[in-house]
Parts: structure tokens; C-alpha cells; sequence
């Protein structure tokens, strides 16, 4: 996609584009050019970003325990627990765009603790 250049007053501290026709999961940049009033010109490029604008399929966590049902689906050396963390399956979960594989969490009961694992 490219657009037309526009040109805006020296004065403007922000801008937003209207009407851009941006298409989910492609990556975009935008590129700046600033000119004085001797014509002296330098330009920057943003990194890339990616449009998102489909909602993920929400799933459920699960943790393997002596009740839970054998239903083949619990991903290998995850849903357990140690004094040190508790490793939880997020079964259902998927993203097209967003590339999340998992997520690792810890429970205490202080900020950053790990008392409540067990």
C-alpha cells in the first residue's frame, strides 16, 4: 500500500491518517520526511507494525491433577506443579496474528512471590 504524500504545516505536533484501507495481519510502516525553510530535508521510517484486528479464539486453563480426565489433549511436560511454579496447559487458545505460544504465570501472595504454587 502507498499513499500520496501529504504535506502539513510546520506547526502540526500530531497527525492521523483517515480512510486508509489496511488489511488484517499485513505489516505497515510509515515514513517521514521534514523540510526547514532552506529546504534542507531528512526523513525517518518507523518499524514495521502489524494490523490486528481480528479477536483471538478464547480458551481455557487447565492443570493436570489425580480427577482430571485423560482426554490426549494436554501438551507433554505441562499442567503441573512445584514448590517453584505451577505450569498450566491454555487449551483453545489461538491467535492468527499475534505468533503467542504460551504464557508462564507464578502465584504468590506478594508481588512476585511464589508462596500459593503448592
Amino acid at each position: 500500500m502507498s499513499l500520496s504524500p501529504s504535506q502539513i504545516g510546520g506547526m502540526v505536533r500530531d497527525y492521523t491518517f483517515v480512510g486508509l484501507d489496511l488489511h488484517d495481519g499485513s505489516l505497515y510502516c510509515v515514513t517521514v520526511v521534514v523540510c526547514n525553510g532552506a529546504k534542507l530535508c531528512t526523513s525517518a521510517m518507523s518499524l514495521r507494525f502489524l494490523v490486528d484486528s481480528s479477536p483471538p479464539s478464547p480458551g481455557m486453563f487447565a492443570i493436570d491433577t489425580d480427577h482430571a480426565a485423560n482426554l490426549q489433549r494436554q501438551p507433554e511436560d505441562w499442567m503441573k506443579w512445584s514448590i517453584y511454579n505451577v505450569d498450566l496447559a491454555w487449551l483453545g487458545f489461538s491467535d492468527l496474528h499475534s505468533g503467542i505460544k504460551f504464557y508462564k504465570i507464578n502465584i504468590g501472595s506478594t508481588y512476585m512471590g511464589s508462596d500459593l504454587n503448592r
